[in-house]
C-alpha cells in the first residue's frame, strides 16, 4: 500500500500541462458535435455576403455597425472561405487561446498563485451562461477582440515587471487596447479595470503612493480610450443607429426614477450572470426531449470529466506562496468584482436586457472574465482542503461541460431542420424568378430566423450577382407583415434592408410554403389550401396571394444547395418522391405524378402530413385510378376532421378537369357522403 501511496506522489503535472489541458477541455465542451455543425443566425449573412459581394459587401454591411471589426471578418472570410467545420475550429481556438491568455495574465498578476489562475482559466472557458459557441463566425471573433483585450492587459503586465522592455510591452498593449475599443462596444468599459491592475502590480512592490502610479501607468492607455470615445460621439455618424443611450434620455427627463431603475437593473444583472449564470451548470437534461443516446453521452462526459478533471487539478504542481501583506485572493476577488461591475455598462447605457437565454446571452461575454476572477479569487479564500477544492472545481466544469453538450445538441438538431428545408426546396423548386418573397411559417429551430435564411435562399437561386441588390427574401408573415411586407393585397411593396444589399419587390411574387418537420416542405395550393386550417394563421392568410408560377419548373440550370456547406444529399426518400410529384403535378405531367405515388408508397414510408397524399390523390384520379384516389382521400379525412374542407375543395377540382365517366360519378359520391363535402365552403 506505502508503494502505490509512493507512486502516486511521483505523479504531477507541470505549469506546461496547462495549455494541453485546457485545450482537451476545449474539445470536450465545444468540439464533440463540430461535424455536425453548420450556420445560424448572424453566420448564414456573413458567409453569403462574403462569398456574394466579396470584401466590399462585407465592407458595406459593417458600415454602419462596427466597420472596424469588419477589416477581422473581411480578413478571415478570405481565408476559412465557406465550410461549416473549418469556422467551428476557428472559434474554438479562439476560445481557448483566450483562456489560456487568461491564465497566463493572472499567473503574470500573482506568480505564487498558481491555482488562483487556472481556476479562472477554467471557469473563464466553460462559463455555462452562455451557450452560444456554436455561431462560430460571429463568436470566433468576438473571442478574438476578446484576446486582443486580455492579451492588452497582459503586455501592460509585463511593461511593469520588465522596465527594460517597458517601451515595447507598452506599444504592444496599446496597439491591442486599440484593436478593443475601436472593433465593438461589449468589452468598452472593462479598460477601467486596468489602472486596478496597476495598483496591485504596485501594491505588491510596496511602493509610495500606488493610486498616483497607477494612474500615471494607465495615461497613454487612457488617451486611447478618451480618443475612442471621441470618434464614437463626434466622427463615426453611426454609433447610435442600432442602439439608442436610453438611460441617458431618461435621466434627462425623471433622473430619480433613472438611477432608481439603473441601481435595480444593476443588481439584478450582476445577481443573473455571476450567481444564476454559474448555477446554469446543475440544469439536467430532460431525457424524454434529449433523447435516450444525447442523455447516456451527456451522463458519460460528465462522469469521465469529473474524475480526469479532479486528478488533474489533485496533482497540479503549483508552488504557493505568501508574498504579500494581503492574500493575492481578496485582490483577485476585489479585481473580479471590479470587473463584474465594469462589464455591464454597454448595456445599461442602452436598456439591453441581459439574460441567460438566447439570444441575450450573448450580453453576458463581457461578464465572464470578472466572473471567472470573481469565483477563482473566491474558492481561494475558503479555508478547506486543496484537494476538496479540486474536487469542486471538477465537479462545476464538468456540469458546465455538460450544459455546453446540451446546447451543441440543440444547434445539431437545428442544423438538420436546415439542410432538410433546403434539400426539399430544391427538389421541389428547381429555380425561382428574381423578386421572389418566399413566405413561410416560423420554423421549429431556435437560433436562425427568417432574417438568417435569406443568405441561403439567395445562395440556393440567385443567379447573377448584383452590387447592391439581393434577388430572393425568406419572411415570416407573423413577424414581417405590416413592416418589411407592407401588405399581402397586389402591387403592396416589400422591402428589406440586408446592409450589404437591399430587397425590393412587390406582392404580387409571393410563394407561400409550409414546413413542420418531420414532415415535407410544402409548396401551399391557393386553391385548396385556403381551407386548410391545419395551417397557422399567419401562413394560411397569406395562401390565396401566392403565385405558384414564380417557381420555374423546367430549368437547364436547376439550383442545387452548396455541398461545402449542405454535404451530400439526403437519400430518396419520402419526402423526395412527394416533392418530385408536386412539381410535375404544376406541370399536369400526371403520369409522373402516378408513377412517383407507385415508388413513393412502395418504400413503407408514410406521411406525416395528411396533405401529402392530396398530390397523388389528384394524379391517380387524372390517371383513371379512381379506387386509389378515394383510398388515399378517405386515408387523409380519417386522420381529423380538419382536413376536410381542403379535400372536399381538391375533388370539386378534379371533377372539373377531369373527363366524365361513371366511375369518376361514383368515385365523386363516395368522397362526398363521408366527408358532408355539401355543407363546407
Amino acid at each position: 500500500m506505502n508503494k502505490l501511496i509512493q507512486r502516486w506522489k511521483i505523479i504531477s503535472f507541470s505549469s506546461r500541462s496547462v495549455p494541453w489541458f485546457i485545450l482537451i477541455l476545449s474539445i470536450l465542451a465545444f468540439g464533440i458535435l463540430l461535424p455536425w455543425f453548420g450556420f445560424s443566425w448572424d453566420d448564414w449573412a456573413f458567409v453569403w455576403i462574403s462569398h456574394h459581394f466579396g470584401s466590399q459587401g462585407l465592407a458595406r454591411y459593417f458600415s454602419t455597425n462596427r466597420p472596424v471589426w469588419g477589416i477581422f471578418y473581411q480578413l478571415s472570410t478570405s481565408i476559412l472561405g465557406n465550410s461549416p467545420w473549418q469556422w467551428q475550429v476557428f472559434s474554438l481556438l479562439m476560445r481557448w487561446g483566450s483562456a489560456v491568455l487568461l491564465w497566463i495574465l493572472m499567473r503574470a498578476i500573482w506568480p505564487q498563485k498558481q491555482r488562483l489562475a487556472i481556476w479562472a482559466a477554467l471557469i473563464f472557458l466553460v462559463y455555462p451562461g452562455f451557450r452560444q459557441q456554436a455561431i462560430a463566425i460571429t463568436y470566433g471573433h468576438f473571442y478574438l477582440i476578446y484576446s486582443a483585450f486580455i492579451g492588452s492587459l497582459l503586455c501592460s503586465v509585463l511593461a511593469y515587471r520588465n522596465p527594460q522592455r517597458f517601451a515595447l510591452f507598452t506599444g504592444f498593449g496599446i496597439g491591442l487596447s486599440a484593436i478593443n475599443l475601436f472593433s465593438m462596444e461589449y468589452f468598452f468599459t472593462l479598460e477601467i479595470i486596468r489602472p486596478l491592475i496597476f495598483y496591485i502590480l504596485i501594491n505588491q512592490d510596496k511602493e509610495k503612493k500606488p493610486v498616483l502610479q497607477a494612474f500615471r501607468l494607465w495615461l497613454p492607455y487612457a488617451l486611447v480610450l478618451l480618443s475612442s470615445v471621441v470618434w464614437r460621439l463626434f466622427l463615426f455618424p453611426y454609433q447610435t443607429q442600432n442602439y439608442q443611450p436610453l438611460f441617458l434620455n431618461t435621466l434627462k427627463s425623471n433622473p430619480l426614477l433613472a438611477i432608481g431603475h439603473l441601481f435595480q437593473q444593476i443588481l439584478h444583472d450582476v445577481y443573473w450572470t455571476t450567481v444564476l449564470g454559474m448555477s446554469r451548470a446543475f440544469v439536467l437534461p430532460d431525457m424524454q426531449s434529449f433523447g435516450k443516446l444525447s442523455t447516456l453521452v451527456y451522463a458519460g462526459l460528465v462522469a469521465v470529466i469529473v474524475l480526469s478533471g479532479g486528478l488533474y487539478l489533485g496533482f497540479y504542481k503549483s508552488a504557493e506562496t505568501k508574498s504579500s501583506p494581503i492574500n493575492p485572493a481578496v485582490w483577485a476577488t476585489l479585481l473580479g468584482l471590479s470587473a463584474i461591475l465594469a462589464a455591464g455598462w454597454p448595456f445599461w447605457l442602452t436598456n439591453l436586457p441581459i439574460g441567460l437565454e438566447y439570444p441575450n446571452s450573448r450580453f453576458t461575454i463581457p461578464f465572464i472574465l470578472g466572473i471567472a476572477i470573481f469565483w477563482a479569487g473566491l474558492l481561494n479564500l475558503v479555508p478547506i482542503p486543496i484537494w476538496v477544492k479540486s474536487t469542486l472545481i471538477s465537479i462545476w466544469m464538468a456540469f458546465a461541460i455538460g450544459q455546453q453538450f446540451i446546447s451543441a445538441n440543440d444547434f445539431r438538431r437545428d442544423w438538420e431542420i436546415q439542410q432538410q428545408l433546403f434539400w426539399q426546396l430544391n427538389w421541389r423548386v428547381p429555380e425561382l424568378k428574381p423578386g421572389t418573397t418566399v413566405l413561410m411559417n416560423e420554423l421549429p429551430i431556435q437560433y436562425a430566423s427568417d432574417n438568417s435564411l435569406t443568405a441561403p435562399l439567395n445562395w440556393l437561386y440567385a443567379r447573377e450577382v448584383h452590387q447592391k441588390e439581393m434577388d430572393y427574401l425568406f419572411a415570416y408573415p407573423s413577424i414581417r407583415l405590416g413592416k418589411s411586407v407592407t401588405s399581402l393585397q397586389s402591387g403592396s411593396a416589400i422591402h428589406e434592408d440586408y446592409l450589404a444589399a437591399a430587397f425590393d419587390s412587390t406582392s404580387d411574387a409571393i410563394l407561400a410554403v409550409y414546413y413542420q418537420p418531420p414532415g415535407c416542405v410544402r409548396v401551399l395550393d391557393a386553391e385548396v389550401d385556403d381551407l386548410n386550417s391545419m395551417l397557422p394563421p399567419a401562413i394560411r392568410q397569406a395562401v390565396p396571394y401566392t403565385h405558384i408560377d414564380q417557381i420555374i419548373p423546367e430549368s437547364k440550370s436547376p439550383a442545387e444547395p452548396p455541398r461545402d456547406i449542405f454535404r451530400s444529399e439526403p437519400d430518396h426518400g419520402w419526402c423526395y418522391y412527394f416533392e418530385k410529384a408536386e412539381l410535375a403535378r404544376q406541370q399536369e405531367d400526371w403520369a409522373a405524378v402516378a408513377k412517383l405515388g407507385d415508388t413513393a408508397f412502395a418504400l413503407g414510408d408514410y406521411p406525416n402530413d395528411p396533405a401529402e397524399r392530396l398530390v397523388y390523390v389528384e394524379g391517380y384520379a387524372h390517371q383513371n385510378n379512381w379506387q386509389r384516389a378515394l383510398d388515399l382521400s378517405l386515408e387523409s379525412a380519417s386522420i381529423s376532421p380538419l382536413t376536410h374542407p381542403m379535400i372536399c375543395r381538391l375533388w370539386e377540382r378534379i371533377e372539373r378537369e377531369t373527363g366524365d365517366s361513371s366511375e369518376k360519378t361514383d368515385t365523386i359520391l363516395s368522397v362526398r357522403a363521408p366527408l358532408n363535402c355539401t355543407t363546407n365552403p
